[in-house]
């Protein structure tokens, strides 16, 4: 499963992007591991069937939901359920049976917040493995990992320390990057624009009509018939590939602060009488009215 790629624990920045001055400070300090005590106990029956069931919790000390997307082997005792969402603060417990002779695990996949970044935990009683083999999948090196307890039973998801991260500002990747970063769906980041300046003027111009051709000896009278349509939209001079999110905002700020909206089709058109020159051949152009609209993002 891909899902979008959010990293919650970047810090301060500050950088101007183009005449876009970004001052970004994003949360997600790290957490404070929770204190969690479990036992792991050893049960047989009088069969000559034997098994170990070894206990295990999952401590959740990030500031995002670890949801259970998958549960794999079925010898457990309390079975995680897929969807179960364990809050920040919050633990699951559950239990994985081992048989004599056997080297049995349990394994639970867990979501972090909405991103495409996974922790499988792996829960095996066999030599007191415990959950030591768990790890990321689609490691962002955004969240770590504690193991702890007697047995190795208890795993703490915890956020990594804050970090700094300065960004050249002549280096328009590394700025695109952090700014997307910062702004990615799901992130903790809010986003604000402010509009501040409102420059109208024309598009490019583009052909809308036909070639019309006049191959004679004299000036031909055509009556000619055009349209032209333009979807009214936002765009970005700095780079194609900006977060959704950013447009969002300044699209929501646009309209509120000019009372239109950004994003329609528009059709124009009408009957021309044209002139074209013998052995001349003529078209007709037409521009678009825009808008350019400059402000601050501030994250």
């Amino acid at each position: 499963m891909k899902r979008p790629l959010i990293r919650t624990t970047v810090v301060a920045a500050t950088l101007a992007l183009g005449g876009l001055a970004l001052t970004a400070t994003a949360a997600g300090a790290s957490q404070t591991s929770a204190t969690t005590t479990a036992t792991t106990a050893a049960t047989t029956d009088d069969m000559s069937a034997q098994s170990v069931i070894g206990y295990y919790d999952v401590v959740n000390a990030t500031s995002q939901d670890l949801t259970v997307v998958a549960v794999h082997h079925d010898d457990f005792e309390g079975r995680p359920v897929e969807g179960t969402v364990i809050a920040p603060g919050q633990k699951l417990h559950f239990g994985v049976v081992m048989y004599v002779f056997q080297r049995d695990e349990g394994i639970v996949d867990l979501q972090i917040g909405n991103t495409d970044e996974y922790l499988r935990v792996t829960a095996e009683p066999a030599f007191a493995d415990g959950v030591r083999q768990s790890h990321f999948l689609n490691d962002t090196g955004t969240y770590q990992l504690g193991v702890s307890g007697t047995w190795r039973d208890i795993l703490t998801v915890t956020g990594r320390a804050q970090t700094t991260r300065t960004v050249d500002a002549t280096d328009r990747t590394a700025q695109l990057d952090l700014v997307n970063h910062l702004t990615a769906p799901g992130s903790v980041a809010t986003g604000q624009f402010f509009p501040m300046t409102r420059q109208s003027g024309l598009a490019e111009p583009v052909q809308a009509s036909q070639v019309l051709e006049n191959d004679g000896s004299k000036t031909a009278i055509q009556t000619h018939s055009w349209s032209a349509a333009t979807l009214l939209t936002s765009h970005w001079d700095v780079a194609t590939g900006l977060s959704a999110s950013i447009k969002g905002v300044v699209d929501a700020s646009v309209t509120a602060t000019y009372g239109e909206m950004y994003t329609r089709e528009s059709r124009v058109g009408r009957d021309l009488q044209v002139r074209v020159p013998a052995g001349q051949a003529l078209w007709l152009t037409y521009a678009a009215p825009i808008d350019e609209v400059t402000g601050t993002y501030v994250v």
